[in-house]
């Protein structure tokens, strides 16, 4: 789990976090976006989300978003974002047992 901070309301920035899964779990996994606190404040104004170069979620604006995504043993989550100050969005990559099968 990884929140990103908004630069400016006029320009998208863009955020980067890299991290390892090891082991890789087999049909793994769901990415959760939850825009601003989750109470409506400090929301971006528009958000886009990729893992290692494949674009998961696509200029989106709302509260909540999910997509099933498949790890590596290395990952790169890049966030761009436009937002006023202090807005930010969390995004949690979680295991997802039900995609194991």
């Amino acid at each position: 789990m990884n929140f990103f901070l908004a630069c400016s309301p006029d320009t998208i920035c863009t955020r980067t976090d890299s991290f390892k899964v090891d082991p890789v779990p087999q049909g793994c996994c769901v990415l959760l976006v939850t825009n601003g606190d989750g109470r409506g404040a400090d929301e971006v104004s528009i958000y886009e989300i990729s893992l290692n170069n494949e674009k998961v979620i696509l200029s989106d604006r709302s509260r909540n978003a999910r997509a099933q995504v498949r790890m590596r043993s290395a990952n790169t989550l890049t966030v761009r974002l436009t937002g006023k100050p202090n807005s930010k969005i969390f995004v949690l990559i979680a295991y997802d047992p039900s995609k194991s099968k």
